[in-house]
């Protein structure tokens, strides 16, 4: 990605140039970098980056195969990884078609996804472009009067893979966007919009077109998209909100949720698919505030009834609270018992 950057076919190349006689090698090398700005008021409110690499390798040998990976490109961690893969092979189980893929003699399809000016544009201009995008955001309409994000992203990723077959190949693709959502107020009430232009690098971004709202005739279903993502973002805002440990901040955003979502027309199937009081509920039980969970629970059984997260969760506030849930355990033994896996929560996004 850079100047000096090692060459990921050269690494992958490198791990299959030690293979053992009668063993099949194969390595997969990976290497990635994401930025992410965010404007707020027309300063920059946040600017991150991220950077991934690893080296994953497969070993073959007497019918098994065993796997390794290592978080870095290193040549020790890259030698340990192989190690590591011939070890694991020894305690896997024969499987006597088990072979690795080798070339198929089809030329690859020519795709221009790449564009290097998402690693060669100053971030000093990726700044600018998040601030430009707020402004015309403002700008576009009156009726605007908040904007929650406007928001500068792309991405560039690289990888490689070699094998004992012949296989020798790497690709390499970059993405960029532009993101906005804000609240639009007037005499009939008030919507939500987002906006965005997504491209391979910033040269291919549109700020105007990003600045523009979801049209109102836009639709999910029997309801507007943005009466359906405004129930996205208050789930999205309260669970953030939970995790940043601001717990009235994230139940009020959860309940605001629970509202839009019993605002939307009937349709079937729903506009919003997961039910809010799902999370509302394990996030109260995470805050360890079982009563105002067993009360989420229970509103969510009379809109859904015998649905067994509900039933769940219900069951998980009555035991925290000491009172006795035997009548709703028969009805969640009921609700899952043909299910192979019983959840811990009524929603995943509960830490723990």
């Amino acid at each position: 990605m850079t100047a000096g950057s090692p060459d990921l076919l050269d690494i992958a190349a490198g791990v299959v140039s030690r293979a053992r006689d009668g063993e099949g090698v194969e390595a997969y090398v990976a290497r990635s970098r994401s930025t992410k700005i965010r404007a707020y008021e027309g300063q920059v409110e946040s600017l991150s980056s991220a950077e991934s690499l690893g080296v994953g390798v497969r070993v073959v040998v007497d019918g098994r195969q065993g796997f390794a990976y290592a978080g870095s490109l290193e040549p020790a961690a890259v030698a340990e990884a192989l190690d590591a893969a011939r070890d694991n092979a020894e305690f896997a189980s024969p499987d006597p078609w088990l072979v690795l893929a080798g070339p198929d003699d089809v030329a690859p399809a020519e795709l221009h996804v790449f564009d290097p000016a998402v690693d060669t544009t100053p971030t000093e201009h990726k700044v600018q472009m998040a601030l430009e995008l707020e402004a015309a955001l403002r700008r576009s309409d009156s009726r605007i009067t908040g904007i929650e994000s406007a928001d500068y992203f792309d991405a560039i990723g690289e990888a490689a893979l070699a094998s004992t077959t012949g296989i020798a190949v790497e690709s390499r693709a970059t993405r960029a966007g532009l993101s906005t959502f804000a609240l639009a107020t007037d005499t009939a009430g008030a919507q939500v919009g987002f906006g965005w232009s997504v491209g391979r690098g910033p040269g291919a971004l549109d700020i105007e077109a990003a600045a523009a709202a979801v049209p109102d005739d836009w639709a999910v279903g029997e309801n507007t998209a943005a009466d359906v993502l405004a129930v996205a973002r208050c789930m999205l805002d309260g669970e953030l909100a939970y995790r940043e440990r601001r717990f009235d901040a994230a139940f009020s955003a959860l309940r605001d949720g629970v509202a839009r979502e019993e605002a939307l027309d009937y349709d079937e199937p729903p506009g919003w698919m997961q039910p809010v009081r799902h999370a509302l509920g394990a996030l109260l039980m995470g805050a360890e505030r079982p009563a105002e969970a067993e009360a989420a629970y229970r509103a969510d059984l009379e809109r859904h009834p015998n649905n067994g997260w509900s039933l769940l969760g219900l069951s998980n506030a009555l035991a925290a609270q000491g009172k006795d849930r035997s009548a709703i355990e028969l009805e969640l033994e009921s609700a899952f018992r043909r299910s192979d896996v019983r959840p811990r929560s009524s929603c995943y996004c509960e830490p723990g």
